[in-house]
């Protein structure tokens, strides 16, 4: 029998990776808050996200998940606001991955007075 449930999602990731210029390890950490709907065997979750990593203090965003839970495949996609800096800089992440493995990329705009990096690619593991 195939469940049908909607509910409440909190989710909390980590990561550690390079920046793609000038080769620094960054980290990051990201929580979201949102709805995540059960259609077994698929999990999609949305919600709002507050990210902290060495490339900025605080970014918020909005992601979308999904979950593929018999294959274990899940990808997530969502834009960001750097809002630590003067000058708030857009964005977007990417990742994918299967069952705890995955690949997760970043990017943002930059301005001609930033000279901060603003590109990261980074792996890390999840739960399932």
């Amino acid at each position: 029998m195939l469940k049908r449930y909607t509910s409440w999602d909190g989710n909390i990731e980590g990561g550690i990776g390079r920046v793609l210029s000038p080769g620094e390890t960054v980290g990051l950490l990201r929580a979201r808050a949102g709805v995540l709907v059960i259609r077994d065997p698929a999990f999609y979750a949305l919600g709002a996200t507050y990210e902290l990593s060495h490339l900025s203090a605080a970014t918020l965003g909005i992601q979308g998940e999904f979950l593929h839970l018999e294959s274990g495949f899940w990808a997530q996609i969502g834009p960001l606001l750097d809002v630590a800096s003067a000058k708030p800089h857009a964005g977007w992440m990417g990742s994918f991955g299967v069952s705890i493995i995955g690949s997760s990329t970043k990017g943002a705009t930059t301005t001609a007075t930033d000279t901060r990096p603003r590109s990261s690619a980074s792996s890390g593991s999840r739960s399932a």
